[in-house]
């Protein structure tokens, strides 16, 4: 009776100081995002911050590449914990492939750019001496951070979320901090590039650092063939989904670009941050830490299903608040933060409602991968997610090339994620009762 009393406080501890990170994490980002463009505007003028905001977001392109394996090693060692022998090849293997992986999104990043940005309107002022230093400079430090984040998957396979959050946290505040104490010293716009890679310098060298009181090590004699195949198979699964996500965000925009102007892709995004991605960062806390917490109990159906159970309850009451609150508030608050700019809108409350059921229904379907992502099983669903993600973005063309209406574009988002609602429920559960079904009949012939 001890001995579970410890162990059940042990996880309500570990459960709370993850939930505490991730919440510190969301509203400290939250905070310095509110400050550090005022801030920015203030030191260096519109003209350098545009410049860094837009150079230092060129490599968001190249994020279609980044086949990070790290989703699946680390779910992979946290259903194989006791297995230190598969975890050290695993580990070994996999930061094999974050180095040639981190060296292609490198190579990627430097060379287009270094190609094209010289064309842009925004970079014209920028000799092409400068321009080639300050793109060598992001493309490396990307690179850098890539290989700095896979360190700290080892505090993720012990549990321990809240110090990777904590320490990728520190220095998202540091990369804010950073560019302004550079411009209360100086005025030479170069020396903000120049302390950038220092820092992400100095974040390699901490990941590092604290990731080794974990003791499981880069070992060379460990690397095969067989492990590196495993791993890049498994990973293309996860990359499949983060694609899905990518192509629902930046596909859509650039869609919605060939179609309207300006101004309705900047109320259509400012709406989204607004009444979407508020909701599905909160909701995403609680994906982070459920998704330990489901591989390292994989094999108690009871438990899974009860967790699972409460992520759902959580969405739901959540999601209802945020629907009280739109109906009640929505249209103030957002022309209220917008300064009034698009109150003559013609639509702007259906527009309101419409994006935070979109929203709403973007979690629940998110909310059924959550099982199959934690025990590595999502093969097949992800398959049928960009498929889905991407005949959605097919109709969306064809219909705004007959009705130019903003609306149809939201509508068809709302039907495709009830539609993957569906089908991910079916998988999640077909999985579950098979897991469920495999257990019994072990019971029975011990």
């Amino acid at each position: 009776m001890n001995n579970l009393f410890f162990s059940k406080l042990k996880i309500d501890n570990r459960i709370y100081k993850n939930l505490k990170g991730l919440i510190f994490e969301f509203f400290s980002r939250t905070t310095v995002q509110i400050f550090f463009f005022p801030l920015m505007f203030y030191i260096w003028g519109t003209e350098y911050t545009g410049v860094w905001i837009f150079l230092t977001s060129i490599s968001a392109f190249a994020a279609v590449t980044n086949m990070d394996p790290g989703e699946f090693t680390r779910q992979h060692m946290i259903l194989n914990y006791n297995n230190k022998i598969e975890n050290q090849k695993i580990y070994s293997n996999s930061f094999v492939i974050t180095l040639i992986n981190s060296l292609f999104f490198f190579l990627l990043v430097y060379f287009v750019n270094l190609i094209f940005l010289d064309k842009f309107t925004i970079t014209k002022d920028i000799s092409f001496k400068d321009l080639n230093v300050y793109i060598f400079i992001i493309a490396l430090g990307n690179t850098l951070t890539i290989i700095s984040n896979y360190f700290l998957i080892k505090f993720e396979i012990e549990g321990k979320i809240f110090i990777k959050v904590n320490l990728i946290n520190i220095f998202f505040i540091l990369n804010r901090i950073v560019p302004l104490l550079a411009g209360i010293y100086s005025n030479n716009f170069s020396n903000i590039f120049y302390a950038y890679i220092c820092l992400q310098i100095i974040q390699l060298i901490t990941f590092l650092y604290y990731s080794a009181r974990i003791k499981i090590f880069f070992k060379y004699s460990d690397v095969s063939i067989k492990y590196l195949k495993k791993i890049i198979k498994n990973s293309l699964r996860y990359y499949l989904i983060n694609l899905k996500g990518l192509l629902s965000i930046g596909g859509l925009n650039y869609i919605i670009g060939i179609f309207f102007n300006a101004e309705i892709l900047a109320i259509y995004n400012a709406m989204n941050v607004m009444f979407k991605w508020f909701y599905v960062r909160i909701i995403g806390i609680v994906h982070t830490i459920a998704t330990y917490e489901i591989a390292k109990f994989s094999k108690i159906i009871k438990k899974v299903k009860s967790l699972n159970k409460k992520i759902d309850i959580f969405s739901y009451l959540f999601g209802s608040i945020l629907i009280i609150i739109t109906l009640l508030f929505g249209e103030l608050f957002f022309n209220e933060w917008t300064s009034y700019n698009f109150e003559k809108f013609e639509n702007i409350k259906v527009l309101i409602y419409l994006i935070t059921l979109e929203a709403i229904f973007y979690v629940l379907c998110s909310n059924e991968l959550i099982y199959l992502k934690a025990v590595n099983k999502i093969k097949s669903i992800a398959e049928i997610n960009i498929i889905f993600e991407s005949i959605s973005l097919i109709i969306i063309f064809i219909s705004l090339l007959i009705f130019q209406n903003i609306m149809i574009v939201i509508t068809i988002q709302i039907i495709k994620n009830f539609i993957l609602i569906v089908i991910n429920k079916h998988y999640k559960n077909k999985h579950l009762n098979f897991t469920n079904d495999q257990k019994s009949k072990k019971n029975k012939l011990r």
